[in-house]
């Protein structure tokens, strides 16, 4: 939960009007985050 992380999100997911939009947005952006840590960590 670093703070240039949380801002990041906040600021995509205010732009959506609806709960449910907004959290599927973080969601997406946490899984993508999340995927290229992963592969870059396999790869090295």
């Amino acid at each position: 939960m670093e703070p240039e992380h949380v801002i990041a999100v906040s600021t995509v997911v205010s732009q959506s009007k609806k709960l449910s939009h907004a959290s599927l947005t973080g969601i997406y952006w946490g899984i993508g985050y999340t995927a290229t840590l992963v592969i870059i960590s396999v790869v090295f």
